[in-house]
């Protein structure tokens, strides 16, 4: 695979994880919340324009993706169950260092809920 060809699947998983979180029924899957995180570390770009478009191929408007998305991130950085749900979810593939060091930071959930937020302030 060459580097154009890589970038562009990184990219479009990228766009994946953040259609999943807003808009999965049911639940929060934690692990595309720590992919998206790891992502944001490896400095993946994030094309806002790629967004919208695959969520109308999901049969959803813009309108609603939005306020999916901001409920689900708002759900996830002041809920104190939520965060609990993740931290064992987590918990069952990260390395014990990356939940000791991180996951279990006080202000972890808020901090990636708000950097999330950050970059998609052009979508939002």
């Amino acid at each position: 695979m060459n580097l154009f060809d890589q970038w562009v699947e990184e990219v479009l998983h990228y766009v994946d994880k953040i259609v999943a979180l807003a808009l999965r029924v049911g639940r929060i899957k934690f692990r595309d919340v720590w992919d998206l995180h790891w992502l944001r570390q490896q400095n993946t770009a994030l094309r806002g324009n790629w967004i919208l478009p695959k969520v109308a191929m999901h049969g959803h408007s813009a309108e609603d993706f939005r306020d999916a998305l901001l409920t689900r991130l708002n759900l996830l950085s002041e809920n104190s169950a939520l965060q609990k749900e993740g931290w064992k979810e987590l918990s069952r593939f990260l390395l014990h260092e990356q939940i000791s060091g991180l996951v279990d930071q006080p202000d972890f959930w808020r901090y990636l809920c708000s950097e999330l937020k950050r970059d998609l302030s052009s979508i939002l």
